[in-house]
């Protein structure tokens, strides 16, 4: 027993030192490395290249690429692989190998100090080297160049059918963080044509987009190289190879789609347009992920469906999209193109335009604007033609009518009107705690003036005639006799009822006051002096009572100037 413990616990020390004493694994990785046969070179040297698996594993290559670039970014050279179903490279096996005479795309030479060469594969494995040309160049650190835009994929049949309108696909990415715009270009040998030979694109930052080319082989029994250029102001900076041949008895089975396309105004609305399109696969296959998009300017607001179609088509299949938009302007629409990219079976992509089509709008009717000569037409400041009145509309239609003749400036008068609102709110504010100004007393008539003079001096010399006579020597007098007062007739209380003010109750007072300095006979010449200016005027009747009343005054005047004559040879007979 003690035997088999022993046997047992030496075999178990045993296998852990085994364990021990082997070798750790290590984790493989992937790696490729550009090898030079040296560093430095001459202006006509060639440069050996090779791509090299430097990894610790085996790596599979469907695509590797070797650009040689020069210091300002520009795209000298491009050396390619592909292997459409992959290659396994091992570790320290070559995957590309090339030879560079330093000539550029055209074989024309190049002279620069120093060449940036850069590789990559499908699997994303990069690598960098930099070689110098001369004896002494400079020194010089070089970075990276900066790759503003790529190349991703070119789509194209190897083999074309003579005549035949044949896609051709280019994928292309915007690497940087800003908007690039981009021109690519196809460059064929004589007996291929590209519709269009070139395009302009504009992309996002770090955005890819699909640009579609017509190909049509108009040799027989052709077999050449395509080249894609991608430029970036006018510098070179991606270039794609892809090898064509032409044979005349294929047959290329495409999906061909038919577009028919229209515009009108809706039934019973003034400027809502209605745009229909029917698409219809008249090929002998399948069309999928087909689009068809059109781009809305802003002078055309969306109001209905949507203007951007996805879908597939069978064979003979069809569909019927529509969507509706309202103009923000008058006068004549114009719908932008349609465009419609689709793919086969092959996962080709395709692309057809439809062209854009116009459509004149008249608000008032919702028919063709007539011609300029059967509607009056003024100028605008905007320096366009507009009609002379402003149409019949809603309230929606007014505010887009006000806001197309106003244009860019609408911010700017709807800034002016507020600021306008808050002046007048402020003056109208200001103004309610501005004290009003006293009212303006209403001056006398001096017809009315002279009247109340005339009563009081009546009253006047009623009450006080003996204290207003000058006495001629300083002695004591008796009292004079009051005057035989005449009672005052009815117009005169009339005249008093019909003033316009009540007239205060004035106490009797002496003469040597204000009123006491007119005499009998002053009083007498004023009365003469108003009677000729009553003459001039065209009285009423009413006024004509009141003459009678002043006739009365008059009257009693002259009989308190004979007593006040009486009183004064009294005294002096006393």
């Amino acid at each position: 027993m003690k035997k088999n413990q022993a046997s047992l616990i030496f075999t178990i020390l045993i296998l852990v030192a085994t364990t021990l004493m082997k070798p750790a694994e290590t984790t493989s990785y992937h790696k490729i490395s550009i090898l030079t046969d040296r560093d430095s070179y001459l202006p006509n040297d060639e440069i050996t290249i090779e791509l090299v698996n430097t990894g610790s594993g085996s790596i599979e290559v469907k695509r590797a690429q070797i650009r040689v670039v020069g210091l300002d970014g520009s795209l000298l050279r491009v050396f390619s692989m592909e292997n459409p179903t992959g290659r396994l490279f091992g570790v320290g096996q070559t995957i590309l190998r090339v030879t560079w005479d330093q000539t550029d795309l055209w074989n024309r030479k190049v002279r620069e100090p120093y060449y940036v060469i850069t590789a990559e594969t499908d699997r994303g494995l990069r690598d960098i080297k930099t070689v110098t040309i001369g004896a002494k160049p400079k020194p010089l650190e070089v970075k990276p160049p900066q790759i503003s835009g790529r190349i991703l994929f070119v789509e194209l049949q190897e083999v074309v059918p003579h005549n035949v309108a044949t896609p051709l696909t280019v994928t292309i990415l915007n690497t940087t963080n800003q908007e690039n715009g981009y021109t690519l270009t196809l460059q064929t040998p004589p007996g291929l044509r590209f519709e269009p030979q070139q395009q302009e694109i504009s992309l996002e930052p770090n955005r890819l987009k699909k640009v579609v080319f017509t190909l049509i082989a108009q040799k027989k029994d052709f077999a050449g190289e395509i080249m894609v250029l991608l430029k970036k102001d006018e510098t070179l900076i991606d270039y794609v190879e892809r090898r064509v041949r032409v044979e005349p008895g294929l047959e290329l089975l495409l999906p061909t789609l038919r577009v028919d396309r229209s515009v009108n105004l809706e039934p019973g609305t003034r400027t809502t347009i209605v745009v229909t399109t029917r698409i219809t696969n008249i090929g002998k296959v399948p069309a999928t992920r087909i689009t068809a998009t059109t781009q809305l300017p802003e002078d055309l607001r969306l109001v209905e469906g949507s203007n951007t179609w996805r879908g597939a088509l069978q064979p003979g299949e069809s569909v019927t999209h529509s969507y509706k938009v309202v103009p923000t302007r008058l006068g004549t629409q114009t719908i932008p193109p349609l465009t419609i990219t689709y793919q086969d079976a092959q996962q080709h992509t395709l692309q057809q335009t439809i062209p854009e089509e116009t459509i004149e709008i008249s608000v008032e009717t919702g028919k063709p604007t007539p011609k300029p000569s059967e509607q009056i037409e003024k100028p605008s400041e905007r320096g366009k033609w507009i009609p002379a009145h402003i149409p019949s509309l809603g309230i929606r239609s007014k505010l887009e009518w006000i806001r197309t003749m106003v244009g860019n400036k609408t911010p700017l008068i709807v800034g002016g009107l507020l600021l306008l609102f808050l002046l007048i709110v402020v003056a109208y504010r200001v103004s309610r705690h501005v004290p009003a100004p006293p009212p303006t007393p209403t001056p006398t008539p001096p017809r009315e003036e002279r009247l109340r003079i005339f009563e009081r001096i009546k009253k006047d010399l009623e009450t006080g005639a003996g204290e207003a006579a000058p006495a001629v020597e300083a002695k004591p007098q008796p009292p004079p006799e009051p005057a035989p007062t005449p009672e005052p007739a009815e117009s005169v209380t009339r005249v008093e009822e019909e003033e316009a003010e009540p007239v205060e109750e004035l106490e009797p007072r002496p003469l040597e006051e204000e009123e006491a300095e007119f005499t009998v006979e002053e009083i007498e010449k004023m009365l003469e002096e108003f009677r000729e200016e009553e003459k001039d005027l065209d009285v009423s009747g009413e006024e004509r009572g009141e003459e009678e009343d002043y006739e009365l005054i008059r009257e009693q005047i002259k009989e308190l100037r004979r007593s006040m004559e009486k009183e004064e040879d009294r005294g002096e007979k006393g």
